[in-house]
């Protein structure tokens, strides 16, 4: 039996994208459109053209269309699928559903941009936030004009693994611009770290053109790049896992923790809350010297690390996301 097309766009080739598609890979025939949106107006027009002509070429035969994160690179697909008559539906991840002008993040940072995001929103056939705290938001500025289910993330349990735990505290995220070393809070896991003299902290993944411009406490432990054997080899031997990110959709790092029985402490904000619940530590909002009491206290614990790995087992499986979205796409 001939599998249904499939078109997928994405602008990353991050893992849980990678993922998304081998799930796919097995029901539908699935054609790939990772976008780079260049810099640069040349570049950008040219990249523009090359997503026009993957869609033209293939809508035809395919049944739907699926895009991670709303964006440039969402607009054309989604007006394409509009008049092709297919069904058009869009994964909102985190940063595209926010603007936080302090840091200039988020997608709505200029009005161009923000006319494609909107458009993919309003005219997709299902809008698939990760998280309800996502949900929330979308609901906030769309209200009813949009159709919205939550479709969480999903997780391979058995890639992620637990060893002899190291008296360690760990904490990782890409990490390539000075924006990003905020949004990801970098820079609180630094100020902790300065008054726990005596107990390791890593962090992976911060270039080392971000990082050189800070000082970096002597108990820290810096490294620019890791592949997934290295991150999934961090996390099975660190003790603790730490996420102080000052914004969250659903943050994928922190279940692949859990799942490697790390005790995670976070703050209880966005989707960073929704995801660690009671199963770690969360403060109240941020403040380094409670900070650095908990991860004293999540040092501590000898229990929730499996709790925590039982849970996402139980409620964040790649079983479970790959059942929702094909039942999603039956019934829209």
């Amino acid at each position: 039996m001939t599998k249904p097309g499939l078109l997928f766009f994405a602008n990353t080739t991050a893992t849980f994208i990678k993922r998304d598609i081998a799930l796919l890979e097995r029901d539908y025939n699935v054609r790939v459109f990772i976008s780079k949106q260049p810099k640069g107006a040349i570049p950008f027009l040219i990249e523009t053209c090359k997503i026009i002509l993957f869609t033209l070429a293939n809508i035809h035969s395919a049944k739907l269309v699926l895009c991670w994160f709303a964006d440039y690179h969402s607009f054309w697909p989604a007006l394409i699928a509009k008049h092709a008559g297919k069904s058009y539906y869009l994964i909102e991840g985190g940063y595209d559903t926010v603007y936080l002008p302090e840091f200039d993040y988020g997608v709505f940072t200029n009005r161009f941009r923000s006319f494609c995001v909107n458009y993919s929103v309003r005219n997709a056939t299902l809008n698939l936030p990760v998280s309800n705290f996502l949900k929330s938001e979308l609901q906030q500025m769309y209200g009813a004009k949009i159709n919205i289910e939550v479709l969480p993330t999903g997780y391979n349990s058995q890639l992620f693994f637990s060893s002899v735990k190291e008296r360690t505290v760990l904490a990782i995220g890409a990490v390539e611009t000075q924006k990003r070393f905020l949004i990801k809070g970098i820079d609180r896991v630094l100020a902790v770290a300065s008054i726990l003299p005596d107990i390791q902290f890593k962090v992976i993944g911060v270039a080392s053109i971000v990082s050189d411009k800070y000082i970096i406490p002597a108990n820290v432990e810096m490294q620019a790049v890791a592949n997934e054997k290295e991150i999934q080899l961090h996390l099975s031997k660190a003790a603790v896992y730490i996420q102080f990110s000052r914004r969250e959709g659903l943050p994928n790092i922190v279940f692949e923790a859990m799942l490697s029985e790390c005790v995670v402490v976070g703050i209880n904000h966005s989707g960073l809350g929704e995801a660690i619940g009671d199963n770690g530590y969360l403060l109240d909002t941020w403040d380094t010297n409670q900070a650095k009491e908990v991860i004293l206290e999540a040092l501590k614990d000898q229990e929730i690390g499996v709790k925590s790995r039982n849970y996402v087992i139980s409620n964040y499986s790649e079983k479970q996301r790959s059942q929702s979205m094909i039942k999603l796409f039956e019934q829209n």
